[in-house]
């Protein structure tokens, strides 16, 4: 994740980056953080907005661990 908001600081405008952010967000449950990247998606004009925004509404939240 680091990297890909470093490649994004560098060059604003890199969908693949945005996109590779987006879905390393979900990885680690961060589904705000993924429709971050889906509105600047967006806003650049990327065909990647619609893959992304598919995985997000497929995206589901693991279950509460169990209380011990």
């Amino acid at each position: 994740i680091k990297a890909y908001r470093e490649a994004i600081r560098i060059q604003p405008d890199d969908a693949c980056a945005h996109f590779a952010l987006g879905l390393a967000s979900l990885e680690i449950h961060d589904r705000e953080a993924a429709i971050a990247e889906y509105a600047s998606l967006k806003e650049l004009g990327s065909h990647r907005a619609d893959e992304l925004n598919r995985h997000i509404k497929e995206y589901k939240p693991l279950p509460a661990p169990p209380n011990l």
